[in-house]
């Protein structure tokens, strides 16, 4: 998964099989930018947006 978006230190926006998808986890979007990969050792919780 890429960072689409860092809403900030410890949320960002990503994209997993054209889903977005809001991860928390603590510090996974400090000193990171959009495209940089995410380690999955860092998300603690992640939550899928879904289009109505």
């Amino acid at each position: 998964m890429k960072i689409i978006k860092r809403i900030n230190n410890n949320v960002v926006l990503s994209k997993e099989d054209e889903v977005e998808v809001i991860l928390m986890g603590k510090g996974i979007g400090f000193q990171t930018k959009p495209g940089d990969p995410i380690p999955a050792e860092r998300i603690e919780k992640n939550t899928i947006q879904k289009m109505i």
